[in-house]
């Protein structure tokens, strides 16, 4: 039985991102969602019954005796409450809402998304894990993520701990075959922990270095887009810029800082230095760049962490001494990026 905040027997959410659109899904599932949808949907023609399992029937949604949206109401089946409905009405936020107002007149409770696909998932029989995989699906934009989470919202994941338990039963029982097999299993999962933690929370890698160095110029190109404003006046970037982007198909979190100077030109300069360090401290990597016609790097340098720390030679297109060990990269030939 379906479980809910209010105790109400269906919930409905609109499924769709809010907003204007050529069209809005709206879901409707539990076990009082056939009596809802027989209440405020009136097919156009008559036939084959709108609420049963597998059809998809044109009609009208009604509040009362008054038409309110013509829409596509499809009927899937659902193993614990019998069916649960999609109901595809005309894009605009007037609308979606007019048509989730009348649901929960008729005794709906509204959730959010990633509710409405925890309570529909439970209810077909997918556990935590799975489900957990299935709701981080849609939002993720790295296909080698979006494919692990795919077999993992099939029971990969899952599978792989019933596995493990069992082998951590007959290691505790004193199979020494089981420990050595649960050990190989925990040290592979434990190697892709990671790539994991990356679906949920990209590594964030912060582009660092003193004014005029060329962090926003290679944070643009990294992007492949004109993100940050690029000028040869020092000091242009003063609040952090930040968007994520794929590199070997894996989302990584860029962000662009302000330089970092031994004395700030003034208080705007001086708070833009703060928030880059705060950035700095909590971030996985930095690329610190250093120029030939910028400021020394060692106030930058200072702030970061070595262990965490790419040291990079930037404008390798103009001439002057270059610190040896360091990458070479420019922004105006592409050398270094690849």
């Amino acid at each position: 039985m379906i479980t809910t905040r209010s105790g109400a027997e269906a919930v409905c959410a609109l499924l769709t991102p809010p907003g204007e659109g050529g069209i809005h899904v709206i879901g409707l599932a539990g076990p009082g969602a056939a009596r809802i949808a027989g209440r405020v949907f009136r097919p156009r023609r008559a036939g084959k019954d709108p609420l049963q399992a597998g059809t998809l029937s044109l009609g009208h949604i009604l509040d009362g005796e008054s038409e309110i949206d013509e829409v596509l109401l499809l009927c899937l089946p659902d193993p614990e409450w019998g069916v649960m409905f999609e109901i595809n009405a005309h894009g605009g936020p007037a609308v979606a809402a007019a048509v989730m107002d009348v649901l929960a007149n008729l005794g709906a409770e509204t959730v959010l998304p990633e509710e409405f696909a925890r309570l529909s998932a439970r209810a077909s029989g997918l556990d935590r894990l799975s489900i957990e995989a299935l709701i981080a699906l849609p939002d993720q934009v790295s296909p080698v993520l979006a494919a692990a989470l795919s077999a993992q919202a099939g029971g990969s994941l899952s599978s792989w701990t019933r596995g493990a338990l069992a082998d951590l039963d007959g290691a505790i029982a004193g199979s020494l075959e089981a420990a050595e097999s649960f050990a190989s299993k925990a040290a592979r999962i434990l190697s892709a922990a990671p790539l994991a933690r990356a679906a949920s929370a990209p590594p964030l890698v912060i582009i660092a270095g003193p004014r005029n160095a060329g962090k926003s110029s290679l944070f643009n190109l990294l992007l492949d887009m004109e993100r940050s404003t690029v000028s040869p006046e020092p000091g242009t970037t003063r609040d952090p810029v930040r968007e994520v982007a794929l590199f070997s198909g894996l989302p990584i979190e860029l962000c662009d800082t302000a330089g970092i100077a031994r004395l700030p030109s003034g208080a705007v300069e001086e708070e833009g230095m703060k928030r880059a360090a705060d950035l700095i401290a909590s971030a996985s990597a930095v690329v610190l760049l250093q120029s030939p016609d910028a400021e020394d790097a060692a106030a930058a340098a200072a702030m970061s962490n070595p262990s965490k720390t790419i040291p990079v030679s930037s404008k390798s297109d103009l001439p002057g001494p270059r610190p040896a060990g360091m990458i070479r990269v420019s922004s105006r030939t592409g050398e270094g990026v690849a």
